[in-house]
């Protein structure tokens, strides 16, 4: 510490168990996201900062200040709203299996040991010591692109159908070794690979126009992807080499596909060739569903852009089979009305 004991010079990483900050310190942006602390404490009459469960946050209690990477679980209090640096020292957290939260946060809840926005529908952070598989609740429709790197202990993953954007980095998830994405409203689907991966077996639903894996692919030779023939998945087979086993063969691609009429300029209406095979057809641009028409008599349907210009629209026809969706290749038109 300086003289007077306000700012903090030097942290010893090394030091175990729970750690306390005199009271007059003011300044503690030494302490690293790698350490060995079990928990942080402040004395009484410290004016900046105060503790979390351990973590050391801002006197308000309202964003976390330092994390103590030795914890084991966290119950996050009810004030608590910013985590950027509990997502920072996220990798040091090696032994974290649980986060809890407090009823009254209004920012934050937790499902099964993993951190979680209020209302479920965004996966937050996995923590790395959380063994076993882990299937996305329902209500999940999007997850954090780092929610689950340096998840080590994580070996399956099963993404839900409800979720819409799953683009994830799978850093250090060692112990990983089979994905399966359910057939749902999920289009795109990206790994990140540093290398850490040992993936086996990927399961990829036709619901998705494009999945990739990025990174290094070196360690992916075993790697089995099943899905449906002419589908994004055996692209991605063919693109890193690993085996490809089919499940069956897609509807063929709608045809004559044609703006009809411009109502106004965020509205149109748009047809194209019927397919007599198929169960309907699903409308949709790069990052919305417009419409999904469960009647193959229904070639011409109005819709609502919300812009009106540079948008390009897919549809595509659907089977139902065994309840669900397998989707077939979509056609696109350009919408440029100026």
């Amino acid at each position: 510490y300086s003289k007077d004991k306000s700012i903090l010079y030097m942290y010893p990483a090394g030091r175990t168990g729970t750690v306390t900050f005199p009271k007059e310190v003011s300044d503690l942006s030494v302490i690293p996201d790698r350490n060995k602390a079990f928990a942080f404490s402040v004395a009484t009459g410290q004016a900046v900062y105060s503790t979390d469960d351990g973590m050391l946050v801002t006197k308000e209690k309202t964003k976390i200040y330092a994390v103590p990477s030795a914890r084991t679980s966290y119950k996050m209090g009810s004030r608590i709203k910013n985590i950027d640096e509990l997502k920072a020292a996220k990798p040091y957290m090696e032994n974290l299996k649980k986060i809890t939260v407090n009823s009254q946060n209004k920012k934050f809840s937790s499902k099964d040991g993993v951190l979680m926005s209020k209302d479920y529908t965004k996966i937050i952070l996995y923590p790395c010591a959380k063994p076993g598989s882990y299937k996305t609740p329902a209500s999940v429709i999007k997850i954090d692109d780092n929610a689950f790197s340096g998840a080590k202990k994580l070996t399956k993953l099963i993404i839900g159908k409800n979720t819409t954007e799953c683009n994830i980095s799978l850093e250090n998830c060692t112990a990983l070794k089979d994905i399966t994405i359910k057939e749902g409203d999920l289009r795109r689907f990206t790994i990140y690979n540093a290398g850490t991966l040992n993936l086996k077996k990927l399961i990829l639903p036709t619901s998705l126009v494009y999945s990739g894996i990025y990174g290094y692919k070196g360690n992916l030779e075993d790697l089995t992807i099943t899905g449906w023939t002419n589908t994004s998945a055996e692209k991605l087979a063919k693109k890193t080499g690993a085996q490809f086993i089919s499940a069956g063969i897609i509807p063929k691609r709608v045809k004559n596909i044609k703006i009809n009429a411009y109502i106004h300029p965020k509205r149109i209406k748009v047809s194209w060739k019927r397919d007599p095979q198929v169960s309907g057809y699903e409308v949709y641009t790069e990052n919305k569903k417009l419409k999904d028409i469960p009647d193959n008599k229904i070639t011409e349907t109005s819709l609502h852009i919300g812009r009106n210009y540079g948008i390009i629209l897919y549809i595509r026809a659907y089977k139902i089979q065994k309840g669900k969706k397998i989707y077939g290749k979509p056609g696109s038109i350009s919408y440029n009305l100026y």
